[in-house]
């Protein structure tokens, strides 16, 4: 159960007790159907004549009942009013909705509480921003406690709060997690679980996507929150196509420090198909950035922040709706795209925006396309960002990179082409800086002898070539052979660039160590 829902139930519970005489009533609002059936189950708790005839209007007889204070004070819990139909009337300064939830009376002797996940759906019925209260996220210690009453017997601390972080204190995530352990005790428990959680997005998915039940939440919702979110995405591809696409697109960055700059007109389609708001410009963007802002799938970490992040589930559940429609491909494809457009060189100069762009750049690894028109881009993404991996000192990430992107070039372009050439010598760098001298050096002499064929001996990335084999040997104690490799690139730095260029007294410090 939404912990909204289980604040408002709780209230009910305060008001009632309180005061006995008041009434209470429960309404559903995910649809007008459901609206009119907790209406009929009004009409029939508080005794109203005739409102089962046959042509009764239902919702009238029972507006009309709570608008007579002799009948007493009442609340009602509008629970779950997430979607409402487009405007088509406008009262004043606020937008209201043709339908029955617009027609609630606003009497002395009642109240409503509305639940929502969409502030502008909240808006729109209540009217006033200071009337809105923010549910904030669960914290640890609640989280901690909801565990333990889904789980039966000791669990061990360190494991329950690993598995509520992972879930992001989300409470109905946390339900369905503690059923699932649960169910299947002995054979399973929480590390097991977060093993199988952490292997990959369709683990979570299978995780996630399963009803465990739970007889408090209305009949007709969906008791999985996979399938929750799948509804809602839906809802929001129906009612504002460009925003499901610009979460289409963010669910693929690392869920955290998202840019604006590379979110703005890279998600939209080729061709205005939206009956929204303009399909450029920075209107029409944040308008969808609003939208989704609205149905807390995305935030920012403070007001000035012009950068978004997603809670870890919501990016899941978002590539397992793309990945079941069969659009996630065609996402990646346009990701990696982008990424190798906006990701830079790597060198120095470069390094403020690398590091923004890096997390982005690392989650490409993932995204391996099947076609060889993407494979081009996806290996200069991971070459580019291997180069700032090296320079940063991430050895073990630059090597994951390197022989991802070494394997993908070697079949695309064949082992002499001078692009699988860098990446070897990329490679053999990582190698060399992690220590790893025998294996550094099978990569050093084949980067060397591959560049001395392709691109001449003179070559500048040939001698690249000869300085890192050269210092692969030094570290190794073969020092004679090291010495001839440095001599030669000493001799041809003098040549080409000159005796007081940096790389040449570099070279010289080299060989005089």
């Amino acid at each position: 159960m939404y912990r909204k829902s289980q604040l408002a139930i709780e209230y009910a519970y305060q008001v009632q007790t309180k005061d006995p005489s008041v009434w209470v009533f429960w309404v559903y609002g995910g649809s007008d159907a459901l609206f009119e059936q907790g209406y009929r189950t009004i009409a029939d708790r508080v005794k109203i004549p005739r409102w089962d005839e046959a042509g009764a209007n239902v919702v009238d007889l029972v507006n009309a009942w709570l608008s007579n204070e002799v009948n007493g004070r009442w609340l009602m819990v509008l629970d779950n009013v997430d979607h409402l139909r487009r405007p088509t009337t406008e009262v004043g300064d606020s937008t209201l909705e043709a339908g029955p939830m617009s027609s609630i009376p606003q009497t002395q002797n009642g109240s409503v509480l509305v639940t929502s996940r969409n502030k502008d759906a909240a808006f729109r019925l209540v009217g006033s921003h200071p009337d809105i209260i923010n549910v904030e996220p669960m914290d640890e210690s609640h989280a901690l406690q909801l565990l333990r009453k889904k789980i039966v017997g000791d669990i061990d601390e360190g494991n329950a709060i690993q598995l509520v972080q992972a879930l992001d204190y989300m409470p109905l995530a946390i339900s369905q997690a503690g059923a699932f352990i649960s169910h299947r005790a002995p054979r399973m428990d929480i590390p097991q679980y977060l093993e199988i959680f952490n292997e990959s997005d369709l683990h979570q998915a299978s995780l996630l996507d399963r009803d465990m039940g739970d007889m408090r939440r209305d009949h007709s919702e969906e008791k999985s929150i996979f399938k929750t979110w799948k509804i809602l995405f839906e809802h929001i591809r129906e009612q504002r196509a460009s925003a499901a696409r610009l979460l289409s697109l963010m669910c693929l960055f690392d869920r955290q420090g998202i840019p604006d700059t590379l979110l703005r007109d890279r998600y939209r389609s080729p061709v205005n198909v939206d009956t929204d708001l303009p399909a450029n410009g920075d209107l029409g963007f944040e308008e969808d950035i609003s939208t989704l802002r609205s149905y807390s799938l995305i935030r920012t970490a403070n007001e000035k922040d012009t950068s978004f992040e997603m809670h870890r589930l919501v990016q899941s559940s978002t590539r397992w709706w793309l990945r079941s429609s069969g659009h996630l491909e065609r996402w990646q494809a346009k990701y990696i795209r982008m990424m190798a457009e906006v990701f830079p060189s790597g060198e120095y100069e470069t390094w403020t925006t690398c590091q923004a762009l890096f997390p982005h750049a690392k989650v490409v690894l993932e995204y391996q396309p099947a076609d060889s028109e993407h494979l081009k881009p996806w290996t200069r993404v991971l070459f580019r960002a291997g180069h700032y991996a090296l320079e940063m000192g991430y050895y073990s990430t630059a090597e994951e990179m390197g022989r991802r992107a070494l394997e993908v070039t070697e079949k695309v372009r064949g082992e002499k082409h001078p692009d699988t050439l860098r990446s070897v010598h990329q490679l053999a760098l990582a190698l060399l800086e992690q220590r790893r001298y025998q294996d550094a050096e099978e990569m050093g002499r084949r980067a060397l002898e591959g560049r001395e064929k392709a691109l001449g001996e003179k070559h500048k990335d040939t001698l690249k070539s000869v300085n890192v084999l050269g210092s692969i040997l030094h570290q190794q104690g073969k020092l004679e052979v090291a010495e001839m490799m440095l001599r030669r690139l000493l001799e041809e730095g003098e040549k080409t660039l000159g005796k007081e260029h940096l790389d040449t007294l570099t070279s010289a410090n080299n060989l005089a160590r």
